[in-house]
């Protein structure tokens, strides 16, 4: 039995009053000490995944602290993670200031190519599971699908196009949001399948928009920045995305 397990049957139950977020595979409950307790209703998920994952620390990976084990039931239920207060990728606050996104952005790549060095499959990361703290760093949740020891050959590659495309989508949303659903889609899918890092991309649009005057300090300026570049410019969709 691996040493950060903890006995499921006798933790004090009262966390149960305050769930915070349920879903078909998972119920979450945060506790007095800001921890959160997630118990799988999936009874196919991987806990051997789960556990030899739970060894590694990351500062951008909320990856699980404590396996929970019931005596009971003779298996294990779920586990505790860190809690993380701030905003979903999707819903980010317009003025914060988009070299901070930019760094934010930049940590997460390290950190998957760092994963993807221990062969991590991120086989779930979504726009509802990467968190904007009030730390103006980037946080993903909800790592239990991970896999451990992937056979997947290229799989930094795998891992960073995940990674775009899950990002990608909301970025357009906010910086092209006159875009139609379907040139979104495109654009989102051509940039990740284009291999180039988010960061660098997020970057080249506002280095054409210091080159052409525009003040472009946050994601707001950044946003209407772009439809006047766009305007301007004709809409080359081509040439910006």
């Amino acid at each position: 039995m691996p040493k950060n397990v903890l006995d499921y049957d006798t933790l004090n139950k009262e966390y149960l009053n305050n769930k915070i977020g349920n879903g078909c595979c998972a119920d979450c409950y945060l506790t007095d000490n800001k921890k959160v307790i997630k118990i799988i209703k999936d009874k196919y998920r991987d806990f051997d995944s789960i556990i030899k994952n739970s060894k590694y620390l990351s500062d951008v990976f909320v990856l699980p602290e404590y396996i929970l084990y019931s005596e009971n039931l003779q298996e294990f239920v779920g586990y505790t993670m860190e809690y993380v207060d701030g905003y979903t990728i999707e819903e980010l606050p317009m003025m914060i200031k988009i070299r901070n996104y930019i760094e934010a952005i930049k940590e997460v790549e390290e950190e998957i190519a760092k994963f993807s060095s221990y062969r991590i499959s991120l086989l779930d990361i979504s726009p509802r599971n990467m968190m904007y703290t009030k730390n103006d760093t980037i946080k993903i949740i909800d790592t239990d699908f991970y896999e451990h020891n992937s056979d997947e050959k290229h799989l930094y590659a795998y891992n960073m196009i995940r990674f775009a495309r899950a990002i990608t989508l909301p970025l357009l949303n906010i910086f092209a949001y006159d875009f139609s659903d379907d040139k979104m889609n495109l654009y989102s899918k051509k940039l990740a399948d284009s291999r180039m890092l988010v960061s660098d991309y997020i970057k080249l649009l506002t280095d054409e928009l210091d080159r052409n005057n525009i003040e472009a300090d946050n994601i707001l300026q950044v946003r209407y920045g772009l439809k006047l570049l766009r305007e301007k410019r004709g809409y080359d969709y081509e040439e910006y995305y």
